[in-house]
């Protein structure tokens, strides 16, 4: 069960923030989420190669994985798509059923559903995002 998704844009403004209704203190997860973007951050940024070499960027997976166990309760997972829009997964440490194959599995499927919700003529790319179709999706994963 995810605890907290975060969707920011390419400025890392908050597109979407979903936090789980069973949680107490909200506003720790919203520092998970904005401290996450430091090390996403650091993940994306070309690496200095040799002239000749083929950069990271060229090769660089979309899920960037665990960033990092932030404590004993929870541990923070990224994926970055190629317009540079940061989707951020945040779940419980106890939670053994999770293996890294389904959390990918869970941001491709939100990657798909973003995708979907972009192509909205209405939309406009950056704003907060306001589908209710989409928050409706956000919610069956953070319950799921």
């Amino acid at each position: 069960m995810a605890l907290c998704i975060g969707i920011m844009g390419a400025e890392n403004q908050p597109l979407l923030i979903k936090i789980s209704s069973s949680i107490q203190e909200p506003i720790k997860f919203h520092y998970l989420l904005h401290s996450a973007l430091d090390v996403v951050e650091e993940k994306t940024q070309p690496s200095q190669k040799t002239p000749g070499s083929i950069s990271s960027g060229d090769l660089r997976d979309l899920y960037l994985g665990l960033l990092y166990p932030s404590s004993d309760e929870v541990r923070v997972y990224a994926y970055c798509t190629c317009t540079k829009t940061k989707m951020i997964l945040v779940v419980e440490s106890a939670n053994t059923a999770l293996r890294e194959n389904e959390i990918r599995a869970l941001f491709r499927r939100l990657h798909v559903a973003y995708a979907n919700m972009v192509m909205n003529p209405f939309y406009e790319l950056g704003q907060p995002i306001s589908s209710k179709s989409f928050h409706e999706f956000v919610e069956t994963m953070i319950k799921s």
